[in-house]
């Protein structure tokens, strides 16, 4: 910090003071003024250290004399140092002890304010604690049991987030970690392919392909609490788009499964649309070297059949069943009377129809079908 000595209106030397300090009294753009390490006094407006303070100076006054010597300044006022000279009444050692008295000063100054902001800290800090215990000992159990659910459903999105985005390829660890028992039975049951597994495609749509012309992949859109632990959430799936549902809950801080279901399959929506068929099948019945001709009929609308008849050309009998098929096998179910009626075909090897045996309660009948 730096201490300037300067001469007021009147013609006397006042200082030093410190630079900041200066503001406050009358230093006009003429004001003479001096510091240690300046040859000799010189006007404010040519100290650099005077621009900021001269900014707020009103005086536009300015003295004919371009630069006062310390003589001349010694000719106008007795009082007026003579500047740094071996004859001069005012010396370097006479700053630095108004610098040294100063910055006391402000160490004091600065000791009390800090000392102050501890306190203040303590004692703010001693409120915030009281408070806290206050809403501690009125804070109810009820209310924690109703802001608890709010945590878990935020915990179960999260979840399924995660779980669509990081671990719906094979990661059996990860299934068997999250779902209960129930629900692992029936991905057990869901796996069509040799040997034990889960089929990780229940949560997902029922395409094994991308959609064409789609440039959307796999991500999540939405994930909603439904209430009562059950979820929605929607997706695409390689550009398919779809939706299932899942019952899920927090157990021992583990997010675990129990219900899976499918709301919407684009995939599966856009293959009923395409495949609309109505299915005419003829055989026969065969028991002892004797043949039954009988004749079946259903519609397939996608994945769904409807008005599937059985008719028994020998005995003229008609049958309502429920039929389920994919590419290698039929398989009808009925009653006839008080008897159990299946039919369970699987496509022969010539390619030329459906070989298998239906069962009418206790009777087993070899059976061939073919459009």
């Amino acid at each position: 910090m730096k201490f300037y000595y300067f001469v007021d209106k009147e013609g006397l030397r006042q200082g030093p003071l410190p630079l900041d300090d200066l503001s406050a009294y009358d230093i006009s753009p003429t004001t003479l003024v001096w510091t240690k390490g300046m040859k000799k006094w010189m006007k404010a407006k040519d100290v650099s250290d005077f621009h900021s303070i001269l900014l707020h100076s009103q005086d536009a006054n300015d003295i004919d004399s371009a630069t006062v010597s310390p003589t001349e300044t010694s000719k106008n006022s007795s009082n007026v140092p003579l500047g740094p000279s071996e004859k001069n009444d005012i010396d370097e050692a006479t700053i630095e002890e108004a610098e040294k008295t100063s910055y006391q000063k402000y160490w004091i100054i600065g000791a009390v304010i800090i000392f102050f902001l501890i306190i203040s800290i303590v004692f703010l800090g001693n409120n915030n604690t009281r408070s806290a215990i206050d809403t501690v000992d009125t804070f109810s159990m009820d209310s924690v049991s109703e802001l608890a659910p709010v945590d878990e459903e935020e915990i179960v999105k999260e979840f399924l987030v995660n779980m669509y985005n990081n671990h719906l390829y094979e990661e059996y660890r990860f299934l068997e970690n999250h779902c209960t028992r129930h629900l692992l039975d029936v991905l057990r049951a869901d796996y069509e392919y040799a040997g034990t597994g889960y089929a990780v495609w229940d949560f997902r749509t029922s395409s094994q392909d991308e959609k064409p012309d789609s440039e959307l992949k796999n991500k999540i859109i939405s994930v909603e609490s439904l209430g009562d632990g059950w979820y929605t959430y929607e997706f695409y799936d390689g550009g398919w788009r779809g939706k299932k549902r899942v019952k899920a809950s927090v157990v021992n801080g583990e997010v675990m499964m129990d219900v899976l279901e499918t709301l919407y399959d684009e995939c599966k929506e856009s293959l009923n649309a395409e495949i609309s068929k109505d299915w005419h099948l003829s055989g026969y019945m065969e028991s002892n070297d004797t043949r039954y001709p009988i004749l079946i009929t259903f519609h397939q609308q996608g994945d769904y059949y409807s008005d599937c008849v059985y008719k028994n050309v020998t005995y003229g009998s008609r049958l309502n069943m429920t039929v389920s098929m994919n590419e290698s096998y039929l398989h009808f179910e009925g009653r006839d009377g008080n008897k159990e009626f299946v039919i369970k075909l699987e496509q022969n090897e010539h390619g030329n129809g459906w070989d298998g045996y239906s069962t009418i309660g206790e009777q087993t009948l070899f059976t061939h079908l073919e459009e």
